[in-house]
């Protein structure tokens, strides 16, 4: 399978990590953000096209959403999250456009305290946030392709998680259309609105690859 990105990590001090993912198709970079992306990343969750349909993001004050940024300049051992600034690299030093990554981290269901620490038996949940005036031009499909690859290949989770309210027809045509697959509806809608879930583990993925 052809590569889609070029990757460099480095996870000896999680308090400053290194995780740079470049696309090999579009000129676009995601990386862990550091200290100096902050007011980046408090732009974007403050525009309001941005976070209309994420009920995570949307209900927060300033402060909370400083937190929440300030969470992502670090790592923990065991991973629970790992989110991505979106570098659009046409611009010199490149231009920040979005957020990415997986918000959260865990163990499956039904799994087991002695298999809490064993990423394999572990899912994330991904998703992503593109500014307006760069959307429509593959960022959104690039960044979650890239982010669904590197969990289950080399954070080696078992599943990836996409959810979102039926509603979000964005995420649902970037999912339904650029991805090609169907998602399954909640049994019961989550206290982030999210009424639809696709759940891809490495053999789905694999097929996706594939036949792209």
């Amino acid at each position: 399978m052809a590569t889609i990105y070029t990757n460099q990590t480095n996870l000896c001090d999680l308090g400053h990590p290194v995780v740079d993912l470049r696309s090999v198709n579009k000129p676009l970079k995601l990386r862990v953000p550091q200290d100096e992306d902050l007011p980046a990343l408090l732009d974007i969750l403050s525009n309001t096209e941005n976070i209309k349909t994420d009920l995570s993001v949307a209900a927060l004050n300033a402060q909370e959403r400083e937190g929440i940024c300030r969470r992502w300049l670090t790592l923990n051992n065991p991973l629970d999250h790992m989110n991505f600034i979106m570098i659009d690299t046409r611009e010199s030093p490149g231009k920040p456009i979005g957020i990415t990554g997986l918000g959260w981290i865990g163990p499956m269901e039904n799994s087991s305290q002695e298999d809490f620490d064993d990423v394999s038996m572990r899912a994330g949940a991904a998703g992503v946030m593109v500014n307006p005036e760069a959307r429509r031009k593959g960022f959104a499909a690039e960044a979650l392709k890239i982010v669904i690859d590197y969990g289950l290949k080399e954070l080696n989770l078992a599943e990836i998680r996409v959810g979102t309210p039926s509603s979000n027809m964005a995420m649902r045509g970037l999912m339904e259309g650029k991805f090609e697959m169907e998602p399954e509806e909640c049994r019961q809608v989550d206290r982030f609105g999210n009424d639809l879930m696709w759940r891809i583990n490495k053999e789905r993925w694999s097929l996706f690859l594939g036949h792209e």
